[in-house]
Parts: structure tokens; sequence; C-alpha cells
């Protein structure tokens, strides 16, 4: 497990990865199932250890906009902003990565390039409520 835990925005759905353990995510809930972003919104909570370096190879099109180091939840953290591209689509990923004793734990906020400022703030609040998950 990843020993900590967060609050989805209202209305997303938690979902269940058996395939992935120590992985929770969480996707934006569509009216009336219908997916009507070009990008559906997600948050996932990943155990792992790659560096921004090593995740930014894995992306087409990566450019970092933005890093700052803050505490999350009591747990010194570091804060980027990035962009880069899926299936021909523009994609922000904000991240927050925390340091627990057991490692570093990442929680990954995705959405349309053109979504992010209407989600920004509602992201943000989310990965405040970051805590371990004895809390």
């Amino acid at each position: 497990m990843s020993g900590l835990r967060f609050v989805p925005p209202r209305g997303w759905e938690v979902l269940d990865l058996p395939g992935a353990p120590g992985t929770v995510a969480a996707i934006a809930a569509e009216p009336d199932g219908v997916v009507n972003r070009a990008f559906r919104p997600n948050f996932v909570l990943t155990v792992g250890d790659l560096s921004l370096e090593e995740q930014a190879a894995g992306l087409r099109s990566f450019h970092l906009v933005d890093r700052e180091e803050m505490d999350l939840a009591g747990l010194p953290c570091v804060r980027t902003l990035a962009h880069h591209e899926i299936d021909g689509r523009a994609v922000v990923a904000e991240q927050w990565r925390v340091l627990v004793p057991e490692g570093s734990r990442e929680l990954t906020a995705s959405c349309g390039a053109l979504d992010y400022p209407e989600l920004a703030e509602e992201l943000t609040a989310s990965a405040a409520s970051l805590r371990r998950s004895s809390e």
C-alpha cells in the first residue's frame, strides 16, 4: 500500500486497480456517463521511485513548467507542473512527490491542457488533503 490517502474532488469515481498494488486512482465523473472532454481528468497515487527525469523520458513532448519544494501534510514534497502529449492531445500533469519513511510516493493529477485553468483549484485542494493512512 502507499501508506497515504487523499480525498478526490466531489463526484469523482475511485477506481480499484487490482493489477497495480499500492496504487489508488480517481477519475472525473461525467454527466450521464458521457465523456465530454478530450482527456478525462484523473488522479493517481502511486508507490514509486522513478525520478522526474525517468518519468519524463517515457512521455511524448514533455515540458517542465514549474517546480517547487514545499511541505505537504507535514511531509517534504516536490510539486511539479508539466505539459506533455498523449495521442495528439495536450495534457497537463501536476504532481506532488512526497517522501515517507517507506520511500517516495507520487500523487499525480492529469487533465487536458484547456481544462486545467478550470480544474487547478480543485486539484490543488485534493492534493492538500493528502494524509498518512493512519491519520
